[in-house]
């Protein structure tokens, strides 16, 4: 298979590409230049799988929840560049993409609560399918610390929401890695099987996943 993936929802900029079995990626802490890098990391990233855009099979990327401002970099520069070389798009969930970049072989449910600013986390309870590929376990929410609901059984939980609101939280995780990410190396590897199901959109159906529909706090009537 070949495919560019792009992660634009969080402070992290992630960019990768496959060539069969051979990936290369780029990530870059950029929270405010994601758009002035991106074009050059996808074709750093190209360039070292020995690939055009044209030759790639589809272009996939993390649609969120995320950063509403960045999100619509990633989703805009992945459209463009899909319309430009006539690809099919793969959309795929960015906290699933935290579960499946971080967790441990050894652990098959994760609770991913990344933050959502406002007081609020982004929350999703993923689960290991048997071909080792994690998967949704029901649709993401967005909700205050107390309102996340803790899956049954053994977890890991990831994601810089249980640190950033720790004292909010009703329950505090046994097992937690707060430094966790969406990547695009996960969006790759979560994209490959929709590919070969032939689950793919046109770019012009690639929306972001925004969750919640306020971007900023309204300001009281005075």
């Amino acid at each position: 298979m070949k495919l560019l993936a792009i992660d634009t929802s969080s402070a992290v900029l992630s960019v990768a590409a496959c060539n069969g079995e051979k990936v290369a990626e780029r990530l870059e802490t950029t929270p405010r230049q994601h758009a002035e890098m991106i074009f050059e990391l996808c074709d750093q990233v190209l360039a070292e799988c020995g690939l055009s855009l044209t030759e790639l099979d589809a272009i996939t990327c993390g649609v969120g929840p995320g950063s509403f401002t960045s999100l619509r970099i990633g989703l805009g520069v992945a459209q463009g560049l899909a319309f430009g070389a006539g690809l099919p798009v793969i959309s795929i969930s960015s906290l699933l993409a935290v579960a499946q970049g971080a967790m441990p072989v050894t652990v098959n449910t994760a609770l991913v609560c990344m933050d959502a600013r406002m007081g609020e986390v982004y929350s999703a309870i993923c689960q290991r399918d048997s071909n080792g590929r994690m998967q949704l376990h029901e649709e993401e929410r967005v909700c205050a610390p107390v309102a996340v609901d803790f899956p049954a059984g053994e977890f890991i939980a990831l994601g810089n929401g249980f640190t950033e609101y720790a004292d909010s939280f009703s329950r505090h995780p046994e097992y937690l890695l707060s430094d966790c990410w969406p990547q695009a190396s996960a969006v790759l590897e979560l994209a490959k099987p929709q590919l070969a199901a032939g689950n793919t959109i046109t770019p012009d159906l690639l929306l972001p996943k925004y969750v919640r529909n306020k971007v900023a706090h309204k300001s009281k009537a005075k």
